[in-house]
C-alpha cells in the first residue's frame, strides 16, 4: 500500500496507509518531511516536549535499495542523540535538566547516547536490543504486542502475520524533552500550593482523555464552588501555551504582558482509589523564577567542560562590573541570532533476523537552540531538516546498552520521557514555535 500524507481539520498532517484500516491514519504533526523511505513528522503543539514520529515504508525501501525487507524477521527503529555547543560535544550530565539521566548510555568519545528506557527498566523487561518500540514495555506490553499500529512508542514491522491491527510499516513515536526544568524542581514549586480543583471525570470526560484536557474542559464550562461563572470562561485553545514536564502538564494562561499564571495538572487517586485530576495554580512570578537563569547556569557548566577538555569557545568572556555581574551572570553571551546549542538525533531502521541485526537506513535531524539574554534561558527555536546519512554505528549502540546494563544496572531514566510520547495533544498555538527550514528561507 502506498503511503500518502494529508492535512487534518486541525491543521496537522497525518499519514494514510500505515494500517489496513483507512479510518486509522498515523499522526505526523504540524510539519512533515519525506526523506528516503522514511516519513518524519514534528508536532510542537507543546513548547516542551516536542513530539516526533517516523514511519518506514518497506515497499518504498525495496524499490529504492533493491533489498527485500521480507528477508528479516522484523524491522524496528532505533534512535541515538548527541548534544553539542559550537561543535563541541557536551555530555548529558554537563547539559543537565531532563537529559542528564542519559549519562549511562553514552557510548562514544563524541558523547553519542541512546534514546532508550533506563538500564534498570530494560533489564527488568529483558531487552537486549535498543529498538524504540521496546519502550512500550513500560506500559506492560509484551514483545508480541509490538506489531500493532496502536503501540504507544511505535510499531515493529514483520512480513509474517501478527494478528489484528498489524502495522504495515515500522514506526517510532518519541518525545524530545530538552528542558532544563526537571519534574523534581517543578514538583517542589507546586507541592505547597493549594488545589484549585479536584475533578472526578464523569460522562464523556473519562480518563481516556488526557488529564490536562479534562481540567480545561471542566474549568471552562463548570463554575467552581461559590461561583456562578466558570473560572476559565471564554478561554480559547489558541491562547494557551502547554509544556509537559515529567507527568505534570503546565498550561500558561493568556496575559497581555505575557506574564500569565500557569495551571499545573496531574492525576491522583481519590479516597476509594478512583482517578481524579488535580489542578493547582502556579503564579507567573514563581514560573518565571523556575526558568530564569537556567541557560546561564548551563553556560557555566559548558565553560567548565571546555576548560577541562582544552576546547576554545568562539565567544569572548562577558564584561564584568557593576550591573553586569551577579550570581547567575553568564561567562559569555552568545548573540541572539546564533544557534550555538544543538541536540542532534540519528534515527535508523534495523533489520533483525535469526542471524543477527543490521542497519537498513538512517536519517539525522536536530533541534537548534538560541540564547535569550533577558531571561538567561535557551529556547529550542528551529529544526534542522532531516537528511539521509550512512555509517550509523549500530554495534556501538548495542554495546552501549549492554555496558550500561552491566555497569549501571540500577540507573533510572524518567519513564515519562517515553510513556508521555503517547499523550494526545490538543493543537495549542500559544508560546514560541519551531522554525523549519522553509520558514528561514
Amino acid at each position: 500500500m502506498t503511503l500518502k500524507a494529508f492535512q487534518r481539520s486541525d491543521g496537522r498532517w497525518a499519514l494514510q496507509g500505515v494500517t489496513n484500516d483507512p479510518s486509522a491514519p498515523g499522526l505526523l504533526g504540524r510539519k512533515y518531511f519525506h526523506v528516503g523511505p522514511h516519513w518524519f513528522g514534528v508536532d510542537d503543539s507543546f513548547t516542551d516536549a516536542v513530539s516526533v514520529r517516523a514511519y518506514f515504508d518497506p515497499v518504498e525501501y525495496r524499490a529504492m535499495f533493491q533489498v527485500d525487507p521480507a528477508r528479516f524477521d522484523f524491522i524496528g527503529y532505533t534512535q541515538c542523540a548527541q548534544l553539542s555547543f559550537c561543535g563541541m560535544p557536551v555530555p548529558p550530565q554537563v547539559y543537565g535538566g531532563r537529559l542528564a539521566d542519559r549519562e549511562p548510555y553514552v557510548f562514544s568519545p563524541v558523547q553519542h547516547f541512546l534514546d532508550f528506557m533506563g538500564p534498570s527498566d530494560s533489564l527488568a523487561a529483558r531487552v537486549g536490543l535498543p529498538l524504540y518500540p521496546f519502550n512500550s514495555r513500560l506500559f506492560g506490553l509484551k514483545n508480541e504486542d509490538l506489531f500493532s499500529d496502536l503501540v504507544p512508542n511505535g510499531a515493529l514491522w514483520s512480513p509474517a502475520p501478527h494478528g489484528d491491527r498489524q502495522s504495515l510499516v515500522a514506526s517510532l513515536a518519541a518525545n524530545v524533552a530538552p528542558g532544563l526544568v526537571t519534574r523534581d524542581r517543578l514538583g517542589e514549586a507546586v507541592a505547597g500550593l493549594p488545589e484549585l480543583a479536584r475533578i472526578t471525570p464523569k460522562g464523556e470526560l473519562t480518563l481516556e482523555y488526557p488529564a490536562y484536557q479534562i481540567a480545561l474542559e471542566a474549568l471552562s464550562n463548570v463554575p467552581l464552588k461559590g461561583s456562578t461563572v466558570p473560572w476559565l470562561n471564554g478561554l480559547k485553545p489558541a491562547q494557551v501555551e502547554a509544556e509537559l514536564i515529567g507527568e505534570l502538564v503546565v498550561l500558561t494562561l493568556p496575559d497581555p504582558e505575557e506574564l500569565g499564571d500557569a495551571l499545573v495538572v496531574h492525576t491522583d487517586r481519590g479516597p476509594a482509589g478512583e482517578p481524579v485530576v488535580v489542578v493547582r495554580v502556579l503564579p507567573a512570578y514563581d514560573l518565571t523564577v523556575l526558568k530564569t537563569d537556567t541557560g546561564n547556569d548551563l553556560l557555566w557548566r559548558i565553560q567548565g567542560h571546555a576548560d577541562r577538555t582544552g576546547m576554545r569557545l568562539p565567544y569572548p568572556p562577558a564584561r564584568r562590573g557593576w550591573g553586569t555581574s551577579g550570581l547567575h551572570s553568564p561567562p559569555f553571551r552568545p548573540p541572539a541570532e546564533h544557534y550555538p546549542l544543538q541536540l542532534r538525533y540519528w534515527t535508523a531502521t534495523i533489520g533483525v533476523s535469526g542471524g543477527g541485526s543490521r542497519v537498513l537506513s538512517c536519517f539525522t535531524w536536530a533541534l537548534l537552540f538560541q540564547y535569550e539574554e533577558i531571561g538567561g534561558r535557551f529556547i529550542a527555536s528551529a529544526l534542522d531538516e532531516p537528511q539521509m546519512v550512512d555509517g550509523f554505528d549500530w554495534h556501538a549502540a548495542v554495546t552501549g546498552l549492554h555496558k550500561a546494563q552491566h555497569t549501571s544496572p540500577g540507573a533510572v531514566i524518567d519513564p515519562t520521557n517515553f510513556t508521555a510520547a503517547a499523550l494526545w495533544r490538543q493543537p495549542y498555538t500559544g508560546g514560541p514555535k519551531l522554525q523549519f527550514p522553509s520558514d528561514r528561507q
